[in-house]
């Protein structure tokens, strides 16, 4: 089953993120059997534990005139331009190996879940593709399921006939909304918390599918703090999100094989989350 829905993990540029590996290594403790492509550029492959992935040079995928389109026109720069830019590596990997489906998260990321478990799951809740709403019209792509190939085509394109400053935080919102037939919010919190009344519908979005959460950032900037190649803040509570963060009581949930998960707590309620988007880097604090 996996093979049908490979991992793919994108970097673009010089310096290696050297928690990449921890990413990969949580994906491979719970899902043993997982395809998982890491695409880098050539000089960062003796960086990667080769036992735990598939790494693919991005030179050695197509760059189609879509792509190179978007290289051409787009007025974004440093790292707004490379997050916007890997929509479109993504797929011109996806078309390049046959993928029609695929589950793509960022590389500060750690995953709690087996895709064995998720995958029929994510099937049935999406309409074409996934991610979690953060707020204020903006979602974040640290996990994404593309189930249907042909809306990532869509999404790139409405990037491209879309120039401007906008990042991909705002245009995967803007598309979101404007092809809800295609596109579906991962729930990040329950209808039982404290939400923005205007931001209910987005946040809770597919609850009837999933008893657990996914995190957009929040609940990884609260527990981890903020990037500390900015401005490190301890226990952020991120004010662009539809919801407060220090609302829950956290704690480790440890499953019947060992594994912890992160968990949140309110008001005698309690769920696991099925990622932690772990905005500081020191993903190894927070790993299984």
């Amino acid at each position: 089953m996996e093979d049908l829905c490979p991992f793919i993990l994108i970097h673009i540029g010089d310096k290696f993120p050297e928690y990449m590996n921890t990413c990969i290594k949580q994906i491979r403790l719970w899902n043993p059997t997982a395809k998982i492509y890491c695409l880098l550029s050539e000089c960062h492959k003796n960086k990667l534990n080769l036992n735990d992935c598939s790494f693919v040079s991005l030179d050695s995928i197509a760059i189609t005139p879509k792509r190179a389109a978007f290289n051409h026109r787009s007025a974004l720069e440093g790292f707004w331009r490379v997050t916007t830019e890997r929509f479109f590596i993504l797929e011109d990997f996806m078309r390049q190996y046959n993928y029609e489906q695929a589950f793509h998260l960022e590389n500060d990321n750690l995953i709690y879940f087996s895709m064995e478990y998720m995958l029929p799951i994510l099937r049935e809740s999406s309409k074409g593709m996934s991610a979690p709403y953060l707020g204020k019209n903006q979602l974040t792509f640290g996990v994404c399921y593309v189930k249907e190939f042909s809306v990532l085509e869509e999404f790139t394109l409405f990037i491209l006939c879309n120039p401007g400053q906008a990042n991909d935080m705002v245009h995967g919102f803007a598309f979101f909304m404007e092809n809800r037939n295609k596109t579906s919010f991962l729930p990040t919190c329950s209808n039982e918390c404290a939400i923005r009344e205007d931001e209910i519908d987005f946040t809770v979005e597919g609850n009837e599918h999933f008893r657990n959460l996914w995190d957009a950032a929040a609940y990884g900037q609260y527990l981890g703090g903020t990037d500390p190649n900015y401005t490190y803040i301890p226990q952020y509570v991120n004010p662009n999100c539809s919801f407060l963060s220090d609302q829950f009581k956290y704690s480790w949930y440890v499953n019947p094989n060992g594994l912890r998960i992160p968990q949140l707590e309110r008001h005698g309620n309690s769920w696991l989350l099925y990622n932690l988007h772990v905005h500081c880097k020191d993903l190894d604090a927070f790993a299984s």
